[in-house]
């Protein structure tokens, strides 16, 4: 029986592709044609070695991946053959590819065939869809990023002041290019936003309510100054640089003005322990001049006092000036 020319190449290509070529004995020349059929290697029970045989149409194999198949989006993805049921296949035609000729069979072989082009196409685009782990990734990526800039931020304005520290510094703190930061932080507001609410959570200020929860004036009185002046001896160097850059540097005093509202808050139970029926103006002053920062850093810096000779000293002037000796 007559070849068609080139054929054997072609089938020899594609048979070592994995696929079992088959041949009609009884077909024309004119309508000769192939038959192309996965091989599996299977193993029956009690067998001793692999055989083969044709897939059939309810069963999946390793190694063999359907053309709808995407991989699992943690793991790497297996390479596989598309599987060919016997449905698909019909003698001279394959999804509606007529191999009638020797051009029409070297162009199938050569071009893969209709089926073996979707399969290609569908593989192409999946390859080139953003997988929800790659974006989670990066999402991820993204947010690590960004807490370097605020932390690298952060601990300069701690060291060498808000109103001083550039973008080249931060840059370079954090690990990243100057394009890197601009991204995440466009203009030096969003950055002070994002550090004034950052550093608040890390060194947030003494809870003012439980102060209620103590009844003595005296006590309540020792007990709130104890835990603010501590507050402040925990962050004096963040403290000063923002103090120092509010008075030249409009950010930074937003900033400054943020935390005096937040000290100010404290305010209520120390002047309900002081003067329950209201302050006076004198007294009033001095509570304030008590909760301010520069009275902590004078007396416990200047003039060297330790946490608990500064809180007595506080607490003895605000009850002289409520309740002046006879």
């Amino acid at each position: 029986m007559p070849r068609v020319a080139g054929l054997e190449d072609q089938v020899t290509l594609f048979a070592d592709n994995g696929h079992t070529v088959g041949q009609r004995p009884d077909a024309a020349p004119q309508h000769e044609a192939v038959l192309v059929f996965p091989a599996v290697p299977v193993q029956g029970r009690g067998e001793g070695a692999w055989r083969q045989r044709v897939l059939d149409e309810r069963e999946a194999a390793a190694g063999i991946v359907a053309v709808d198949h995407e991989s699992h989006s943690d793991g790497d993805e297996q390479p596989g053959l598309p599987i060919v049921r016997p449905k698909d296949l019909c003698f001279g035609h394959w999804h509606g590819a007529s191999l009638s000729s020797d051009s029409d069979v070297s162009r199938f072989v050569a071009e893969g065939g209709p089926a073996v082009k979707l399969v290609r196409q569908h593989r192409k685009l999946i390859n080139t869809m953003p997988r929800k782990y790659e974006l989670k990734r990066r999402a991820e990526n993204a947010e690590r990023t960004r807490e370097r800039i605020v932390e690298a931020a952060i601990e300069l304005h701690g060291t060498v002041g808000p109103g001083r520290t550039t973008v080249s510094a931060i840059a370079g703190r954090a690990g990243v290019e100057r394009q890197t930061y601009y991204r995440h932080f466009p203009d030096d507001r969003s950055l002070f936003t994002a550090c004034t609410s950052g550093w608040a959570n890390r060194h947030p200020l003494p809870d003012a309510a439980a102060w209620r929860g103590v009844a003595d004036p005296q006590q309540r009185l020792e007990f709130g100054f104890n835990e603010l002046y501590s507050f402040y001896a925990e962050n004096e160097s963040m403290l000063s640089n923002v103090i120092r850059d509010a008075q030249s540097h409009a950010l930074t005093a937003e900033m400054a003005a943020v935390l005096l509202m937040a000290i100010t808050a404290l305010r209520d139970p120390l002047s309900e322990a002081v003067a329950p029926r209201g302050m006076a103006p004198k007294a009033s002053a001095m509570l304030d001049l008590a909760l301010d920062f520069t009275t902590w850093h004078g007396l416990v810096r200047r003039s060297g006092l330790d946490l608990v000779v500064a809180v007595e000293v506080m607490v003895t002037a605000l009850r002289c000036v409520v309740a002046p000796p006879n």
